[in-house]
């Protein structure tokens, strides 16, 4: 048994409310968790997300804007960490995480690439606009390579044709920039209400 959330010295961070959710690389190398601790943000309050690499001790803010600054929202929640640790997929109600963002309070779901430092909103319609609906209240996963990202959303234009405002389960092709249904039933039927979204290794296979 190991404390993961420590600072890059190796004290424990301080104590905090806000851990709710961790998840780690399948070798476990890697942890991302949320957290109200303002030891990973120079005293800046509010839940914020971070990665931990438990071989190097290191510790990284996930839920930055494109210049690396703290977002202006207050609360960001973990979802999902690729096989290797270079995604971590999260939702906020931050409105400058991505540019050209909607402004709205409303949840919505993104992509760190800690690598490159960039960040990329993932609840988008087909052309590539941001989702009229809350997303996030369901924490949103993704596959082993980052690839794929499955989140819950009442936004009714994520897909060609619009729908009601009703919950549904979408999983997004971060390499082909689409986004399909994934609550469907027979015959292709539709689906609200879905929850808990979670995708399989590969990404063929979406359960909730």
């Amino acid at each position: 048994l190991s404390v993961v959330c420590r600072t890059p010295g190796g004290q424990a961070a301080a104590a905090s409310t806000g851990n709710e959710k961790a998840v780690a690389s399948p070798n476990g190398r890697f942890v991302a968790f949320d957290t109200g601790s303002s030891t990973y943000t120079g005293g800046v309050s509010g839940v914020h997300v971070v990665r931990i690499d438990r071989v190097t001790g290191t510790a990284a803010l996930v839920n930055l804007t494109a210049s690396g600054t703290l977002p202006n929202g207050t609360l960001s929640r973990v979802g999902g960490i690729s096989g290797d640790g270079r995604y971590v997929v999260f939702s906020s109600n931050a409105s400058d995480l991505v540019a050209g963002d909607a402004g709205s309070s409303r949840f919505a779901v993104y992509v760190r690439e800690l690598s490159a430092g960039t960040t990329q909103r993932i609840d988008l319609t087909p052309g590539g606009g941001a989702g009229n609906g809350g997303a996030g209240g369901e924490r949103p996963t993704s596959s082993e390579d980052g690839r794929w990202v499955t989140f819950a959303s009442s936004a009714s234009n994520l897909l060609g044709t619009p729908v009601s405002g009703s919950v549904r389960i979408y999983l997004r092709d971060r390499i082909n920039g689409s986004t399909s249904q994934a609550s469907l039933g027979p015959g292709g039927s539709d689906l609200s209400g879905a929850r808990n979204p979670v995708i399989s290794p590969e990404g063929s296979l979406v359960v909730f």
